[in-house]
């Protein structure tokens, strides 16, 4: 990787920033900038999923590389955000694009634009999360089930529909399961999800 190569990135992704009020957070949609940075990690940093899955590759491009942009987009400065890990501010965002792009798709980026409250309960649970395929399809799953739940409901959606995946994976290798099959199951448990979240906020519904 040449030093080129790695300045490149940098200049994509503060373009990118530009666009949701970077180096102003307070006046800015920090949050907005995820997905599109999301895009420009994986089409244009030039590694392989081994040295994504290396901490040190991330610590480096966060706290030397681009320490500008995890500050603007995470100002509380929590050390998570600049170390390697689940939370570091670029490694979560590659790996979301890495599993959940559809390259075939109209729209090759729409999962990775799911609510973040929605990412982050999938992909920090690698039980759910380490097949691509199994990943891919939960995502779609749970964009079908905020489409519907009034916005004030989703996260509560969100939450019962994980666990119920969670509960299933000890009785059904999701990893097996035909792609039609896989889908079917989890858009059931979604619904159930979603009847149990109505029924415990019949107001709001």
């Amino acid at each position: 990787m040449t030093a080129e190569s790695l300045l490149d990135v940098r200049r994509r992704l503060l373009e990118s920033a530009k666009g949701f009020g970077f180096p102003d957070p307070r006046g800015g949609e920090p949050m907005k900038f995820d997905p599109e940075a999301a895009a420009i990690l994986f089409q244009h940093l030039p590694i392989c999923p081994g040295e994504a899955s290396r901490d040190e590759v991330w610590s480096f491009m966060s706290s030397c590389l681009l320490p500008d942009l995890t500050t603007w987009r995470f100002p509380d400065q929590n050390d998570r955000r600049f170390l390697g890990g689940v939370r570091n501010a670029f490694q979560r965002l590659w790996w979301r694009a890495a599993m959940l792009r559809e390259d075939d798709a109209p729209d090759p980026w729409a999962l990775v634009r799911l609510p973040e409250d929605a990412l982050v309960g999938l992909m920090e649970r690698p039980g759910i999360s380490s097949n691509r395929t199994v990943a891919r399809a939960i995502a779609t799953a749970i964009a079908k089930l905020a489409e519907s739940l009034p916005s004030a409901l989703r996260e509560d959606g969100w939450r019962a529909a994980y666990k119920r995946i969670r509960q299933r994976i000890p009785l059904v290798n999701l990893d097996a399961l035909p792609q039609t099959e896989l889908a079917d199951q989890l858009e059931s448990l979604c619904r159930q999800s979603v009847v149990e979240v109505r029924n415990a906020h019949p107001a709001a519904s």
